[in-house]
């Protein structure tokens, strides 16, 4: 006889005898309590027959004890209902029966229990065997009732151990809540062996109790279990000696692991429903696993992807953006190396600016690459200062004033704006960027503001102008790596990485940075950087 236990300490007999979960019917047999209520029962309904035969004086008095037996059958099961019926008739013929208070009819020799009363007789007869059909009806009763109610316990259970597993994330997690559902459903030891490679021998992940050991014939065992993808141990034709059961965690394609469960000492073994529940648990278990392992796959595919598509921009974005500056230094260069005396000074002066300006251009292209790099390596670490919103947007004004030529260029930087906690370095960097992004996307004449406002503990600061705008259709993308989108004339410019770097920049800060068109035509980048608990700056 095998049980299960439901988790809250009360043990569901599974042994399989007359059909699944049929042998509830034989759990009762030997004990004696309910033997002792079943009889409490029919004393109760002698009770009730004495009042019934004072007030009325039925003749069918012995119909009262059948509700006795029927409440035996069901609560307790066949043989104590059984019990109440046999008890039942002396108590009956001795108390009610005539002549009472005696067994014997003394009109009549050798005879017992007074039947040789024709009615008597059939009421004896009638009420044994509807005691003996209620019992048997109730006890079915009572078996599917114990049996709907276990089935419902296990559904529940599986039902929410699936829940749990669809929410896993690790495979620990996942051996973790095997062996912590198969300890509370059948209060068994279990742990789960899994290879650490590829031929690589067996090894416990998770286990329940914390620090199972296995003997070494479990151990060899599971390598079996492990290769051949059936169950062994206790109950099964291959190592029948072993203390603990081994089920295997199969997929639809391999054998992941396996799970061995073990009883306490002196317990039979795992009867054919506690196995078949096991396996299913291990069934489940092993597509999880399979998922997790599928995930894993995916995201390392989406990685490499990712990485190829990012290797083959940036060796594009080199090949056509960064040479494009070093042809025009090494023609510059070379021109004046070679006929550097043909040319008057004025010309030699343009052409060493041209020179200087598209040296400038690949120092910033190479400084986005680097600091792309940086990004991703988790190198930066910012450092966080109290700074003046003033001084870093008159810096990097500064920093760009080559470049604004043709442009007008308007600040709004209220004197009472607290002061912001940024790296300074990093942010200017972040408004150099956006300036020029400003620059390559608006024409000769364009207006460039920058203004700054609180709001809450933030400050925001716009970079805006009045250009063309982004399109509907680039604005969630601005700020990809490599993404760059269009100007007037449908080229494009630059490598894609300066909105990218900051983006990147202005969240290692602690910020936050979006795109937007203004109402009037023309780009907005709106930076939110956190306020400084420093005093207000003037």
């Amino acid at each position: 006889m095998a049980d299960i236990s439901d988790g809250s300490g009360v043990q569901l007999n599974t042994a399989a005898a007359n059909g699944p979960f049929a042998s509830v019917l034989k759990a009762g047999r030997a004990d004696a309590g309910s033997y002792l209520a079943a009889t409490f029962a029919v004393i109760l309904a002698f009770a009730a027959g004495l009042v019934v035969d004072a007030i009325v004086h039925a003749p069918s008095v012995l119909l009262v004890f059948l509700p006795a037996v029927l409440y035996s059958a069901m609560r307790f099961g066949f043989w104590q209902g059984l019990w109440a019926s046999f008890l039942s008739v002396p108590i009956f013929c001795y108390f009610f029966g005539e002549p009472r208070f005696s067994f014997a009819d003394p009109r009549h020799s050798l005879q017992f229990f007074k039947v040789t009363d024709p009615a008597n007789i059939w009421a004896l007869f009638v009420f044994v065997i509807a005691a003996a059909v209620t019992s048997t009806l109730a006890n079915r009763l009572r078996e599917k009732t114990e049996v709907a109610e276990l089935q419902a316990r296990l559904t529940r259970r599986l039902s929410g151990f699936s829940s749990r597993l669809s929410g896993t994330v690790t495979a620990d997690d996942l051996f973790a809540q095997l062996v912590l559902q198969i300890r509370q459903i059948f209060g068994l030891e279990a742990a789960v062996l899994t290879p650490a490679g590829a031929g690589a021998e067996l090894a416990i992940k998770a286990s329940c109790p914390d620090g199972m050991t296995l003997k070494p014939a479990d151990w060899t065992a599971a390598t079996w279990c492990l290769t051949h993808g059936t169950w062994v141990g206790p109950g099964s034709e291959v190592s029948p000696g072993t203390l603990a059961l081994l089920t295997p965690l199969r997929s639809a394609t391999q054998v992941l692991g396996v799970v061995a469960v073990r009883r306490s000492a002196g317990r039979g073994p795992l009867s054919g429903d506690e196995i078949q529940v096991l396996e299913t648990l291990c069934t489940q278990s092993a597509m999880t696993l399979e998922r997790l392992n599928l995930t894993a796959k995916m995201q390392q595919a989406q990685v490499w992807s990712e990485t190829e598509r990012l290797r083959s921009a940036l060796l594009t974005s080199i090949s056509h953006d960064l040479k494009t500056p070093l042809a025009s230094i090494l023609g510059t260069v070379s021109s004046l190396r070679r006929f550097g005396e043909r040319y008057d000074l004025r010309t030699r002066d343009e052409m060493l600016l041209t020179a200087e300006e598209e040296a400038e251009r690949l120092n910033r292209f190479i400084s986005n690459v680097l600091d792309m790099t940086r990004l991703d390596a988790g190198a930066l670490r910012p450092k966080i200062e109290p700074a003046d919103i003033g001084d870093l947007v008159g810096a990097a004004i500064k920093r760009t004033e080559k470049q604004l030529s043709g442009r007008e260029f308007v600040t709004g930087i209220p004197d009472e704006l607290p002061m912001v906690s940024i790296d300074f370095v990093l942010m200017e960097h972040v408004l150099v960027n956006l300036i020029e992004n400003a620059i390559k996307y608006t024409p000769d004449g364009a207006k460039i503001l920058i203004v700054a406002h609180s709001a809450g503990g933030s400050v925001i600061l716009d970079v805006e102008d009045d250009g063309r705008g982004i399109p509907p259709e680039d604005l969630p993308r601005v700020f990809d790596r490599f993404y760059r989108a269009r100007n007037a004339d449908r080229q494009r410019a630059g490598t894609g990485l300066g909105l990218a770097i900051c983006k990147g920049f202005v969240e290692a800060m602690g910020g936050s940075i979006r795109a937007a068109n203004r109402d009037g035509g023309g780009a907005r980048f709106s930076i939110s950087l956190p306020a400084s608990l420093h005093v207000t700056a003037t």
